[in-house]
């Protein structure tokens, strides 16, 4: 027996083994790839949905809805907000400049006839007080204001679902 055929003769009955610890050492590897893709997906959900522990019941919360609700009320408020100033401060504008108007000489009288209008109309929803009145304009014009920006949530939350579909 030469040197050649020993080797051939060697490799012929090592080849199963080699064979088997080769499809073992795949499917080992398989198995762990497999683990880690798992591992990766269940990280990818709980940074997505940004869950938290809960000390008390031991399971997980998720904050993704407390974030749209501040995010949702915040955005009201503001809203609120700024439609409550925008009309008291053009309202309040437009008496400043007529009220500007009526200090030069000579022209006292324009002046005078731009705000005695924008008085009356202030008095008129304010019972007879001018502040009262504007006071009532701000806050129908923040309601309006509010009720706008749900109206464009609720809008915008049904486009989103049918681009969704």
């Amino acid at each position: 027996m030469t040197f050649s055929s020993s080797c051939r003769q060697q490799s012929r009955h090592e080849s199963p083994s080699r064979l088997s610890y080769s499809v073992e050492y795949r499917s080992s590897a398989l198995k762990t790839v497999e683990r880690q893709r798992q591992e990766l997906q269940t990280q990818r959900t709980a940074t997505a949905t940004d869950s938290i522990p809960d000390p008390t019941t031991h399971q997980t919360m998720e904050r993704l809805p407390m974030k749209l609700l501040s995010t949702a009320v915040r955005s009201l408020v503001l809203t609120g907000f700024l439609a409550f100033l925008a009309p008291i401060l053009l309202i309040g504008g437009l008496m400043l400049a007529a009220q500007a108007v009526a200090l030069v000489p000579g022209l006292q009288s324009l002046g005078q006839a731009g705000s005695r209008p924008l008085i009356e109309f202030l008095e008129i929803f304010g019972n007879g007080s001018v502040y009262h009145g504007l006071m009532l304009i701000g806050a129908v014009c923040g309601t309006v204001g509010m009720l706008f920006d749900v109206y464009n949530a609720y809008r915008h939350q049904n486009l989103k679902d049918l681009r969704g579909r």
